[in-house]
């Protein structure tokens, strides 16, 4: 309710609660990586590697990790974001040229911001967790658990939670938005949507977290490690039109090295998620079947693996390899969601966008 009176003050306030709440959010991580004190050798290679030491057992985290931090509505929501400012920009090609420079640049400073938090998240699990008879169950219920010992520690990670939390609400609002205005074509004022989509999300949430409170850190990993396999539904389509000059217009289009690496990037996110659901210890069929003696159910069970991969191989390489439909469509012409909803500063309140991905990746 806070956020939607805001809206009524215009976009500054909201753009300053936005940096609050990611402020306090990344001092409380940051603090309490100072506390535990990490091995800044091992801290240090495992950031310039990646991934250290892994083994099949290590499939599931890593389409989680990926799942969490790329979540797949961040991608409309970025670039919704940028279009939502078209209406503010001349349609004059040195000034859009100029206008998509200033975008692209945009969003450096919250992608920084959320890659040193998250090595705040994970150097604290890594020091505190790491080695423990049960760290495979560990979650967000029970992480501050292990560092109790530290005074205001489990303070500090409720703090860093809440802050999450609420730019992250902000945040799945819009993009609600956004998916509703741009795919469903339904118009709804922002009020009515922000009710909605609460009492969507939250009341499934606290039904199945009454009903299975023991297995909530489980469902929160099938949850990430699902939006890992939804990445390429949102991400693949995206760096095809981005790499399409029927879509982009000529000369706007990426080509060269810069194609190639975002062509890469997507066969690599198509690879890893194609892996995590028939590898053993990714989480999926292969918990499953390997295990099974040969009966009608296995069968059924390998046929619909086969099934799903192959498909899910088929819409990956057409859609990042096939023809692309469509004309480009300038500036001047575009209609935008918020330039047609409904609600007091609605069209506007998109500016801030870029600092609430610091706290959703």
């Amino acid at each position: 309710m806070v956020f939607l009176a805001s809206l009524s003050c215009g976009t500054r306030l909201l753009e300053i609660a936005i940096c609050i709440f990611v402020a306090i959010m990344s001092i409380a991580l940051w603090m309490e990586m100072s506390f535990v004190g990490p091995d800044m050798p091992e801290l240090f290679k495992g950031w310039a590697i990646g991934f250290v030491d892994t083994t099949q057992a290590d499939m599931f985290s890593i389409a989680g990790i990926m799942g969490s931090v790329v979540m797949p509505h961040n991608l409309y929501l970025h670039t919704a974001a940028v279009q939502s400012k078209a209406h503010h920009i001349k349609n004059d090609p040195e000034v859009i040229e100029k206008a998509v420079k200033f975008c692209s640049i945009e969003p450096i400073m919250p992608i920084m911001v959320s890659f040193f938090v998250n090595m705040a998240v994970v150097s604290i699990a890594a020091e505190s967790v790491y080695g423990s008879d049960d760290a495979s169950a560990v979650g967000l219920t029970d992480f501050c658990t292990y560092f109790q010992n530290l005074k205001g520690g489990c303070l500090l990670w409720a703090i860093a939670l809440l802050a999450a939390g609420q730019s992250g609400a902000i945040t799945t609002t819009y993009t609600g938005q956004y998916v509703m205005d741009g795919f469903l074509q339904l118009r709804l004022p922002l009020w009515i949507r922000s009710i909605m989509t609460r009492l969507v999300a939250i009341v499934p949430s606290l039904i199945i977290s009454i009903m299975y409170p023991q297995h909530l850190n489980k469902m929160v990993n099938i949850v990430n490690a699902l939006l890992g396999l939804f990445l390429p539904f949102a991400l693949t389509p995206l760096i095809r039109y981005n790499c399409s000059e029927s879509i982009m217009g000529e000369g706007n289009a990426s080509k060269g090295w810069e194609k190639g690496i975002l062509y890469l990037f997507a066969m690599a996110v198509w690879a890893v998620n194609a892996t995590t659901l028939s590898m053993k210890g990714g989480g999926f069929f292969g918990e499953i079947t390997p295990d099974m003696e040969w009966s009608l159910q296995k069968f059924l069970l390998v046929l619909l693996q086969v099934a799903i991969q192959l498909w899910y191989a088929w819409w990956n390489l057409s859609t990042l390899f096939g023809s692309v439909g469509g004309t480009k469509q300038s500036i001047g012409d575009a209609q935008f969601a918020y330039g047609q909803s409904e609600g007091p500063g609605e069209d506007e309140a998109l500016s801030a966008v870029p600092a609430e991905e610091a706290v959703m990746t």
